[in-house]
């Protein structure tokens, strides 16, 4: 029961901005639909625009590329797609405060879903997928049922074999929908319910982390860690030349202070040494131990 049970393998992955207070940031949303043509993507999409509370928006790739079979392999193609890229890019920069846009295109490579989500990366936005699974023979029936935009026979069964379900790490926020094959107020009505509050849970989710991001908030945090160390390093090396000066008068061995600073100087030289599990103090004092005595 509940909006879970739609979801494909559904994990929650906890991966959040630090130091980012994730109830101030207005959410923005990336949404690839995923299916072979005519299953129903454009109507669902639609519909949805119109009976959402939230702002909604729509870059349908069709509308900025042409056409023509095979084109998949032409730089014009590639360009084109790029363009659209650009286009999200742009809207997303120029909104302010919540937003999900749902991109209508096939998507049937896992390579340009991959673009969208880099995009999503670099942008702090949430990324999901709807697939719509159906069969070959559907796509083509529909397709023929259509009132205009018809797709090809060849290039509806060129993409049902060259399909790629989405079942990667990064492809965790995925809702599977029946495709539309009955066009009754009902069916569209239940795909909307279903589809709006996974938008709704996507909405309350983290954003994705750009890897470039990551590494660098794990270079800052080693920094600061390096500096904690060696700081408390040096606190303690301090108290033990402190001590040791005081143990050598009662014990009457005299040595010039210069040698003390030296054993120290070495002894922190040494701290990168140290293993984790290591106890800190204990290698700091065997070490500027050694290099007094040395």
């Amino acid at each position: 029961s509940g909006i879970n049970a739609e979801y494909v393998e559904f994990k929650t992955y906890q991966h959040y901005f630090k130091r980012i207070n994730l109830s101030d940031v207005m959410t923005k949303v990336l949404i690839c639909l995923v299916g072979l043509p005519a299953v129903g993507k454009t109507i669902l999409t639609n519909e949805l625009q119109s009976s959402s509370s939230i702002p909604i928006e729509c870059v349908c790739y069709d509308d900025h590329i042409p056409r023509i079979d095979h084109m998949e392999n032409s730089n014009g193609w590639a360009d084109a797609r790029r363009k659209v890229n650009e286009l999200i890019v742009s809207q997303l920069t120029s909104r302010e405060g919540e937003l999900i846009m749902i991109l209508d295109d096939n998507f049937y490579l896992r390579g340009m879903r991959k673009e969208i989500y880099h995009i999503a990366q670099a942008h702090g936005c949430v990324f999901g997928q709807v697939y719509f699974p159906a069969s070959v023979e559907l796509a083509m029936y529909s397709n023929q049922c259509r009132e205009d935009s018809h797709v090809t026979m060849e290039t509806i069964a060129r993409m049902s074999k060259t399909i790629e379900i989405p079942s990667e790490p990064w492809e965790r926020h995925l809702l599977k929908i029946d495709p539309i094959s009955a066009f009754s107020a009902e069916t569209t009505s239940l795909r909307v319910k279903r589809v709006s509050e996974f938008l709704q849970f996507l909405l309350s989710q983290p954003p994705e982390v750009d890897p470039a991001l990551r590494e660098r908030e794990r270079d800052d945090d080693r920094a600061r860690c390096r500096d904690s160390e060696k700081h408390q390093s040096e606190l303690f090396l301090r108290r033990l030349v402190k001590d040791t000066i005081a143990k050598d008068r009662r014990e009457g061995v005299k040595r010039d202070y210069s040698v003390y600073a030296l054993a120290k100087s070495r002894a922190l030289a040494e701290v990168v040494s140290i293993e984790a599990g290591q106890d800190l103090h204990s290698c700091l004092q065997t070490y500027f131990l050694s290099h007094l005595s040395s």
